[in-house]
Protein backbone atom coordinates (compact mmCIF):
# COMPACT_ATOMS: atom_id res chain seq x y z
CA UNK A 1 0.00 0.00 0.00
CA UNK A 2 1.12 3.28 -1.34
CA UNK A 3 1.34 5.83 1.18
CA UNK A 4 1.28 9.68 0.21
CA UNK A 5 2.60 11.70 3.29
CA UNK A 6 0.11 14.26 4.70
CA UNK A 7 0.60 18.16 4.88
CA UNK A 8 -0.85 19.15 8.46
CA UNK A 9 0.56 17.13 10.88
CA UNK A 10 2.03 18.91 14.16
CA UNK A 11 3.98 16.40 15.54
CA UNK A 12 5.82 15.43 12.23
CA UNK A 13 6.50 19.07 11.61
CA UNK A 14 9.96 19.50 10.95
CA UNK A 15 10.82 23.51 10.98
CA UNK A 16 12.61 24.76 13.17
CA UNK A 17 12.76 28.07 15.04
CA UNK A 18 15.99 30.47 15.28
CA UNK A 19 17.92 29.81 18.68
CA UNK A 20 20.26 32.42 20.84
CA UNK A 21 23.14 34.40 18.52
CA UNK A 22 26.37 32.97 18.74
CA UNK A 23 27.49 36.00 21.12
CA UNK A 24 24.97 35.28 23.73
CA UNK A 25 26.56 31.72 23.51
CA UNK A 26 30.10 32.58 23.81
CA UNK A 27 29.28 34.47 26.98
CA UNK A 28 27.97 31.15 28.75
CA UNK A 29 30.11 28.95 31.21
CA UNK A 30 31.48 26.23 29.39
CA UNK A 31 30.26 22.66 29.93
CA UNK A 32 32.27 20.05 30.82
CA UNK A 33 32.59 17.42 28.65
CA UNK A 34 33.16 14.10 29.12
CA UNK A 35 35.69 11.28 27.83
CA UNK A 36 36.12 11.34 23.57
CA UNK A 37 35.91 7.80 22.31
CA UNK A 38 37.43 6.72 18.95
CA UNK A 39 34.73 4.88 17.77
CA UNK A 40 35.04 3.38 13.50
CA UNK A 41 31.11 3.76 12.67
CA UNK A 42 28.23 5.50 13.74
CA UNK A 43 27.42 5.70 17.24
CA UNK A 44 23.95 4.41 18.56
CA UNK A 45 24.25 6.45 22.21
CA UNK A 46 20.79 7.27 23.77
CA UNK A 47 20.89 11.00 23.54
CA UNK A 48 19.48 13.15 26.56
CA UNK A 49 16.79 14.69 24.49
CA UNK A 50 15.41 11.49 23.23
CA UNK A 51 13.68 11.04 26.88
CA UNK A 52 11.22 13.42 26.09
CA UNK A 53 10.92 11.97 22.40
CA UNK A 54 8.06 9.60 21.52
CA UNK A 55 9.38 5.87 21.13
CA UNK A 56 8.95 3.90 17.79
CA UNK A 57 5.83 1.85 19.28
CA UNK A 58 4.36 5.26 20.41
CA UNK A 59 4.75 7.23 16.58
CA UNK A 60 3.47 4.16 15.03
CA UNK A 61 0.30 4.33 17.66
CA UNK A 62 -0.12 8.27 16.73
CA UNK A 63 -0.11 7.06 12.80
CA UNK A 64 -2.40 4.48 12.66
CA UNK A 65 -4.82 6.99 15.16
CA UNK A 66 -4.51 9.85 12.95
CA UNK A 67 -4.61 7.29 9.32
CA UNK A 68 -7.91 5.79 11.36
CA UNK A 69 -9.54 9.23 11.42
CA UNK A 70 -7.99 10.35 8.15
CA UNK A 71 -10.18 7.71 6.31
CA UNK A 72 -13.23 8.03 8.33
CA UNK A 73 -13.02 11.94 7.03
CA UNK A 74 -12.25 10.92 3.65
CA UNK A 75 -15.29 8.18 3.73
CA UNK A 76 -17.77 11.44 3.93
CA UNK A 77 -16.12 13.33 1.17
CA UNK A 78 -17.11 10.10 -1.14
CA UNK A 79 -13.44 8.68 -0.54
CA UNK A 80 -13.94 5.72 1.16
CA UNK A 81 -11.31 3.03 -0.65
CA UNK A 82 -8.49 6.23 -0.23
CA UNK A 83 -5.22 5.01 0.92
CA UNK A 84 -3.68 8.27 2.52
CA UNK A 85 -1.81 6.90 5.14
CA UNK A 86 -0.09 9.12 8.07
CA UNK A 87 3.51 8.02 8.45
CA UNK A 88 4.91 7.42 11.72
CA UNK A 89 7.98 9.50 10.45
CA UNK A 90 10.38 6.95 13.01
CA UNK A 91 13.49 7.79 11.13
CA UNK A 92 13.75 11.51 11.53
CA UNK A 93 12.95 11.02 15.66
CA UNK A 94 15.55 8.13 15.52
CA UNK A 95 17.94 10.17 14.00
CA UNK A 96 17.42 13.07 16.57
CA UNK A 97 18.03 10.15 19.58
CA UNK A 98 20.53 8.34 18.64
CA UNK A 99 24.42 8.83 18.50
CA UNK A 100 26.34 10.55 15.87
CA UNK A 101 26.75 9.39 12.37
CA UNK A 102 27.91 10.09 8.87
CA UNK A 103 26.53 12.45 6.17
CA UNK A 104 27.25 9.50 4.33
CA UNK A 105 29.16 6.25 4.72
CA UNK A 106 32.52 5.91 2.87
CA UNK A 107 30.90 3.19 -0.05
CA UNK A 108 28.15 5.56 -0.46
CA UNK A 109 30.27 8.77 -1.03
CA UNK A 110 32.51 6.66 -3.61
CA UNK A 111 28.94 6.01 -5.64
CA UNK A 112 26.78 8.40 -5.66
CA UNK A 113 29.17 11.72 -3.76
CA UNK A 114 26.69 13.42 -1.05
CA UNK A 115 23.22 12.54 -3.30
CA UNK A 116 20.59 9.91 -1.91
CA UNK A 117 21.29 6.76 -2.96
CA UNK A 118 19.72 5.67 -6.12
CA UNK A 119 20.85 8.79 -8.21
CA UNK A 120 23.50 7.49 -10.55
CA UNK A 121 21.20 5.46 -12.25
CA UNK A 122 18.47 8.08 -12.53
CA UNK A 123 15.80 6.01 -10.13
CA UNK A 124 14.15 7.02 -7.08
CA UNK A 125 15.27 6.95 -3.55
CA UNK A 126 12.72 5.64 -0.97
CA UNK A 127 8.79 5.48 -1.95
CA UNK A 128 9.46 8.60 -4.60
CA UNK A 129 8.10 7.26 -8.51
CA UNK A 130 8.58 9.08 -11.66
CA UNK A 131 5.60 11.00 -12.01
CA UNK A 132 4.14 10.42 -8.46
CA UNK A 133 5.26 12.13 -5.44
CA UNK A 134 6.76 15.05 -5.70
CA UNK A 135 9.68 16.23 -2.41
CA UNK A 136 6.71 17.71 -0.56
CA UNK A 137 4.88 14.74 -0.76
CA UNK A 138 1.86 15.52 -3.36
CA UNK A 139 1.70 13.71 -6.45
CA UNK A 140 3.86 15.91 -9.26
CA UNK A 141 0.66 15.42 -11.89
CA UNK A 142 -2.57 15.01 -9.88
CA UNK A 143 -5.64 15.81 -12.16
CA UNK A 144 -9.33 14.85 -11.42
CA UNK A 145 -10.57 12.59 -8.88
CA UNK A 146 -7.02 12.35 -7.73
CA UNK A 147 -6.44 16.21 -7.36
CA UNK A 148 -9.96 16.50 -5.16
CA UNK A 149 -8.44 13.34 -3.27
CA UNK A 150 -5.68 15.57 -2.03
CA UNK A 151 -8.26 18.77 -1.69
CA UNK A 152 -9.97 17.28 0.68
CA UNK A 153 -7.24 15.38 2.75
CA UNK A 154 -5.12 18.41 2.98
CA UNK A 155 -7.11 21.41 2.31
CA UNK A 156 -7.49 23.47 -0.56
CA UNK A 157 -4.69 25.69 -0.29
CA UNK A 158 -2.10 22.67 -0.08
CA UNK A 159 -3.05 21.93 -3.42
CA UNK A 160 -0.81 23.08 -6.45
CA UNK A 161 -2.08 26.20 -7.90
CA UNK A 162 -4.53 27.04 -5.35
CA UNK A 163 -4.61 30.01 -3.83
CA UNK A 164 -3.54 30.06 -0.22
CA UNK A 165 -6.55 31.91 0.52
CA UNK A 166 -8.83 29.12 -0.91
CA UNK A 167 -11.85 28.37 1.06
CA UNK A 168 -15.56 27.44 1.07
CA UNK A 169 -14.65 24.39 -1.62
CA UNK A 170 -17.11 21.82 -1.39
CA UNK A 171 -16.74 18.23 -2.36
CA UNK A 172 -19.92 15.80 -1.95
CA UNK A 173 -22.24 18.85 -0.59
CA UNK A 174 -19.79 19.11 2.31
CA UNK A 175 -17.38 21.63 2.74
CA UNK A 176 -13.67 20.81 2.94
CA UNK A 177 -12.30 21.95 6.37
CA UNK A 178 -9.14 24.48 7.26
CA UNK A 179 -6.27 21.92 6.74
CA UNK A 180 -8.16 19.17 5.22
CA UNK A 181 -9.56 15.61 6.62
CA UNK A 182 -5.54 15.59 8.03
CA UNK A 183 -5.72 18.64 10.00
CA UNK A 184 -9.19 17.48 11.25
CA UNK A 185 -7.45 14.12 12.23
CA UNK A 186 -4.51 15.83 13.73
CA UNK A 187 -6.65 18.47 15.84
CA UNK A 188 -8.36 15.10 17.19
CA UNK A 189 -5.62 13.94 18.28
CA UNK A 190 -3.88 16.84 19.88
CA UNK A 191 -6.46 17.72 21.94
CA UNK A 192 -6.11 19.01 25.54
CA UNK A 193 -2.68 19.29 24.88
CA UNK A 194 -0.66 21.52 27.03
CA UNK A 195 0.28 25.00 25.56
CA UNK A 196 4.02 25.12 24.95
CA UNK A 197 3.89 28.38 24.61
CA UNK A 198 3.38 29.12 28.29
CA UNK A 199 6.81 27.28 28.87
CA UNK A 200 8.81 29.49 27.05
CA UNK A 201 8.75 27.61 23.66
CA UNK A 202 8.60 29.29 20.35
CA UNK A 203 6.89 26.94 18.75
CA UNK A 204 3.34 25.20 19.15
CA UNK A 205 4.05 21.56 18.53
CA UNK A 206 6.15 19.42 20.70
CA UNK A 207 8.92 18.22 17.97
CA UNK A 208 9.60 21.90 16.83
CA UNK A 209 10.35 22.71 20.73
CA UNK A 210 12.76 19.69 21.00
CA UNK A 211 14.74 20.82 17.28
CA UNK A 212 14.78 24.44 18.97
CA UNK A 213 16.50 23.03 22.11
CA UNK A 214 18.55 20.67 20.30
CA UNK A 215 19.87 23.31 17.60
CA UNK A 216 20.78 25.64 20.60
CA UNK A 217 23.21 22.71 22.45
CA UNK A 218 24.25 21.75 19.23
CA UNK A 219 25.51 25.15 18.02
CA UNK A 220 26.83 25.78 21.63
CA UNK A 221 28.87 22.26 21.21
CA UNK A 222 30.42 23.57 18.16
CA UNK A 223 31.71 26.38 19.54
CA UNK A 224 34.31 24.47 21.85
CA UNK A 225 37.98 24.12 21.61
CA UNK A 226 37.78 20.44 21.79
CA UNK A 227 34.96 20.36 18.46
CA UNK A 228 37.10 23.66 16.80
CA UNK A 229 40.08 21.67 16.66
CA UNK A 230 38.92 18.48 15.11
CA UNK A 231 37.31 20.96 12.50
CA UNK A 232 40.54 22.52 11.98
CA UNK A 233 42.14 18.84 11.61
CA UNK A 234 39.61 17.73 9.18
CA UNK A 235 40.68 21.27 7.27
CA UNK A 236 44.14 20.50 7.15
CA UNK A 237 43.47 16.88 6.07
CA UNK A 238 41.06 18.07 3.09
CA UNK A 239 44.09 20.28 2.13
CA UNK A 240 46.19 17.15 2.02
CA UNK A 241 43.33 15.88 -0.70
CA UNK A 242 43.49 18.58 -2.78
CA UNK A 243 40.25 20.15 -1.47
CA UNK A 244 40.21 23.53 0.45
CA UNK A 245 37.26 23.61 2.78
CA UNK A 246 37.12 25.69 6.05
CA UNK A 247 34.47 24.13 7.95
CA UNK A 248 32.41 20.60 7.48
CA UNK A 249 29.19 22.27 6.23
CA UNK A 250 31.21 23.98 3.38
CA UNK A 251 32.22 20.72 1.89
CA UNK A 252 28.92 18.89 2.40
CA UNK A 253 26.87 22.08 1.22
CA UNK A 254 28.88 23.22 -1.58
CA UNK A 255 26.33 24.93 -4.50
CA UNK A 256 27.90 22.78 -7.09
CA UNK A 257 26.78 19.44 -5.91
CA UNK A 258 22.68 21.17 -6.47
CA UNK A 259 23.54 21.82 -9.79
CA UNK A 260 23.75 18.16 -10.79
CA UNK A 261 20.82 15.56 -10.97
CA UNK A 262 23.79 12.73 -10.13
CA UNK A 263 27.13 13.07 -8.82
CA UNK A 264 30.03 14.84 -10.59
CA UNK A 265 33.83 13.29 -10.53
CA UNK A 266 34.71 16.07 -8.56
CA UNK A 267 31.78 16.06 -5.90
CA UNK A 268 32.60 12.20 -5.62
CA UNK A 269 36.12 12.76 -5.05
CA UNK A 270 34.96 15.36 -2.67
CA UNK A 271 32.71 13.19 -0.40
CA UNK A 272 35.06 10.50 -0.31
CA UNK A 273 37.61 12.57 1.23
CA UNK A 274 35.30 13.86 3.37
CA UNK A 275 34.08 10.80 4.93
CA UNK A 276 37.73 9.68 5.43
CA UNK A 277 39.36 12.71 6.90
CA UNK A 278 36.37 12.74 9.37
CA UNK A 279 37.46 9.45 10.69
CA UNK A 280 40.83 10.95 10.90
CA UNK A 281 39.80 14.14 12.84
CA UNK A 282 37.74 11.52 15.08
CA UNK A 283 34.48 13.31 14.15
CA UNK A 284 32.55 11.13 15.81
CA UNK A 285 33.49 10.42 19.33
CA UNK A 286 34.34 14.37 19.47
CA UNK A 287 30.98 15.07 17.96
CA UNK A 288 29.29 12.08 20.92
CA UNK A 289 31.08 13.91 23.71
CA UNK A 290 29.73 17.58 22.74
CA UNK A 291 26.58 16.71 21.83
CA UNK A 292 25.79 14.43 25.31
CA UNK A 293 27.45 17.08 27.33
CA UNK A 294 25.49 20.13 26.12
CA UNK A 295 22.14 18.30 25.48
CA UNK A 296 22.42 17.59 28.88
CA UNK A 297 22.92 20.87 30.02
CA UNK A 298 20.23 21.56 28.10
CA UNK A 299 17.63 19.09 29.86
CA UNK A 300 19.14 21.19 33.32
CA UNK A 301 18.57 24.13 31.79
CA UNK A 302 14.87 23.43 29.82
CA UNK A 303 13.35 20.55 32.58
CA UNK A 304 9.77 22.39 32.57
CA UNK A 305 9.23 22.67 29.04
CA UNK A 306 10.68 19.55 27.81
CA UNK A 307 7.79 17.48 30.50
CA UNK A 308 5.29 19.91 29.33
CA UNK A 309 6.25 18.10 25.81
CA UNK A 310 6.75 14.85 27.15
CA UNK A 311 2.74 15.32 28.68
CA UNK A 312 2.03 16.86 25.26
CA UNK A 313 2.87 13.48 24.04
CA UNK A 314 1.10 11.22 26.42
CA UNK A 315 -2.13 13.39 25.74
CA UNK A 316 -1.75 12.48 21.96
CA UNK A 317 -1.08 8.91 23.02
CA UNK A 318 -3.85 8.73 25.23
CA UNK A 319 -6.31 10.68 22.55
CA UNK A 320 -5.09 7.46 20.37
CA UNK A 321 -5.85 4.55 22.19
CA UNK A 322 -9.72 5.67 22.12
CA UNK A 323 -9.14 5.60 18.36
CA UNK A 324 -6.69 2.26 17.54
Amino acid sequence: MKTLRILVTAFLATGLATGCSADEKSAETPVKVGPVATPTAATTTKMPLAAYLPTEDELNTLARAQTSLLRDCMAEYGFADSELEAPSEWLLFKDISEGTGLPVTLEQAQRYGYHPAGTDTGGDSDDQEAGSDSPSGLPALATGDKQTELLVANGPAAVAGASPAASGQRVNGKEVPEGGCAGRAQQTIAKNTPALKKFGSDNADPLNAILEIRAESHSSAMQTTLFENMEKSWSACMKKSGFSYGSLKSAAEDGEWSNNQVASEREISVATADVRCRMSANYLGVTEAVFLAYEKQAVEDNAELLQAVRDYYDAMLRNAAKVV
